[in-house]
């Protein structure tokens, strides 16, 4: 048996002690970034233990992680490695930028623009939430609708310029946009099953959980700068995936993410719908070639720091609603098969949807009036102190025939011709400094018809009496003849083919006639205005001949 002196003993102590100081050093060496610090004159790495460390006391593992033989003795100049796991750490501070949507929520509690988050701090988006964080780096993190994300880690190593902030998606999605970061400062967005890792970058994340129809799954688009990707359990061999600007990455079945794709290019918004004058602002565009779906955000901001709307959309047209007049930003993306989305449209618009147009009652849509002015009406809105009608003879109302404005809910027109014609109208709204117009209404189109004419005085054959009238190809009607002006005392009633009439002379009294004609296009024009004659006993001159009253109604003499 070997026999070890005190001596001996105290020296083996010693050996076995650097041997395991020495191996807890090179696992924590291999187990993340490290801080290159250099050595100025007189510095001790005890020295340096007790300005960096947050345990200095062990700065016997700094030595022997940097193999140095006298830790009162340093060389200036020289680089001393110190893992950044073992560096002293101050926290940091998150704030809410901006909350759209009553369901955000931070720590289940409703959220406001202006509160702090701390590290640990859990933030939620409904349905209709956006929310718009500012971590202690000047980063900005979008949570869109039915998102979830926990601010891991928030943090500043002591006496260094180096930041470090970790938020983990739990579902739903991110888009982040980094400020420029030292060479050693980190910002990484974690899913359950991938990190993306950035020093200063433009990026979105997603994280989905699994589900019956589809397995978990992480995704990475980046629009400025590049992400390292890699899978949250990759082993120290596994290389990260890097994404470049334009590309992204999604994981495969296994959770790893698979090759950087091309992101697909940008939706092409048309010019003209940068001013919306309708309640649901629309934006139709060509369909992107190998998009499936599309998704689209509403900023106040040209930087999407005041985001206030997000949705996804399954055809070539976005909408929203419910939002209030005022100066917008839209950022429009296609979605391809993978489910990464592309790059961005920009587009500035402006919504002046208020005070809306009243809603126009007549004419009716393609009306076609018979008579000799046109009478317009419509409903009234509470917001409108006044309204303006327009009526011109082209669609573009570039040729206007009349311009008018009304203060009550009806108009009529006296001076128009007959023809085809196109109207619309718009709300004014009393408001300081002059009145404020809401946008035009939808454009109706209308025709103006000479009005039908009056029948003419009946003529006597025998028994009978015949009535025409003028009519146009085509054209169908309805001829009645009563007792009274009112109809209510019907003698005959007729549907006609022709413009002419023959009924059984009546018995002696006062009668009225009226026509109704119908168009060869199904327009049901008015009824004539009723036209009163009177039959009474035959007495004939030595003529034969009808007389008349004098009061221009014809009168039979029998």
């Amino acid at each position: 048996m070997q026999v070890f002196s005190d001596v001996g003993l105290r020296r083996l102590g010693a050996l076995l002690l650097g041997l395991c100081v020495a191996t807890a050093a090179q696992a924590a060496a291999s187990a993340g970034p490290e801080l290159e610090l250099a050595v100025r004159g007189g510095d001790t790495l005890i020295a340096i233990a007790d300005r960096y460390l947050a345990k200095p006391t062990e700065w016997p593992q700094l030595q022997s992680l940097n193999k140095i033989a006298n830790p009162r003795r340093l060389r200036p100049g020289s680089t001393i490695r110190i893992p950044f796991a073992w560096l002293r750490e101050e926290a940091g501070k998150a704030e809410v930028v901006s909350v759209a949507g009553a369901s955000v929520t931070v720590d289940a509690a409703p959220a406001a623009a202006g509160s702090r988050l701390s590290a640990g701090a859990v933030v939620r988006t409904g349905a209709d939430g956006y929310a718009t964080l500012r971590t202690h780096d000047g980063s900005l993190i979008a949570l869109q609708p039915r998102s979830e994300a926990r601010i891991a880690s928030l943090g500043k190593f002591v006496n260094t310029d180096i930041l470090s902030t970790f938020v983990h998606l739990i579902s739903g999605r991110v888009e982040a946009l980094v400020n420029k970061l030292n060479g050693q400062s980190r910002f990484e967005v974690q899913t359950d099953l991938a990190i993306a890792g950035v020093r200063g970058t433009r990026f979105r994340v997603a994280a989905a959980a699994a589900s019956a129809e589809a397995t978990a799954r992480a995704q990475t688009e980046v629009i400025e700068g590049a992400v390292s990707f890699v899978a949250s359990a990759a082993g120290p061999r596994e290389a990260p995936v890097s994404v470049a600007a334009g590309y992204g990455s999604v994981t495969d079945d296994n959770g790893k993410p698979r090759p950087a794709t091309a992101l697909l290019p940008a939706p092409q918004i048309d010019a003209a719908d940068a001013l919306q004058e309708r309640l649901v602002v629309r934006f139709r565009f060509p369909a992107v070639a190998g998009a499936g779906n599309y998704r689209a955000v509403v900023a106040t901001d040209g930087e999407f720091r005041q985001g206030i709307a997000d949705a996804a959309f399954a055809t070539a047209e976005i909408k929203f609603g419910d939002l209030p007049d005022g100066e917008y930003f839209l950022r429009a993306r296609s979605i391809d098969a993978l489910g990464l989305e592309g790059r961005d449209a920009v587009f500035q618009f402006r919504l002046k949807a208020r005070p809306e147009p009243p809603l126009a009652s007549l004419p009716a849509p393609d009306g076609k009036l018979r008579a000799t002015s046109a009478s317009f009406a419509w409903a009234t809105h509470r917001q409108a102190a006044s309204y303006r009608i327009q009526i011109a003879e082209d669609e573009a109302f570039q040729r206007v025939v009349q311009e008018e404005a009304v203060t009550g809910a009806e108009f009529e027109s006296r001076s128009l011709p007959f023809g085809d014609y196109y109207w619309r109208l718009r709300s004014i709204r009393a408001a300081a400094g002059g009145a404020d117009p809401g946008p035009w209404g939808d454009m109706r189109k209308f025709s103006l018809r000479p009005p039908p004419k009056n029948p003419q005085p009946p003529e006597e054959t025998g028994d009978s009496l015949s009535f025409n009238w003028t009519g146009e190809p085509g054209q169908t009607f309805v001829f009645q003849v009563a007792r009274d002006a009112l109809f209510s005392q019907m003698v005959e009633a007729r549907q006609l083919a022709e413009a002419k009439a023959n009924i059984v002379r009546p018995p002696q009294g006062v009668y009225y006639v009226r026509v109704r004609a119908t168009d060869a296009d199904g327009f049901v024009g008015p009824f004539t205005a009723p036209q009163r004659f009177v039959v009474i006993n035959r007495v004939r001159d030595s003529g034969g001949a009808n007389l008349s009253t004098g009061d221009g109604n014809p009168v039979l003499l029998q």
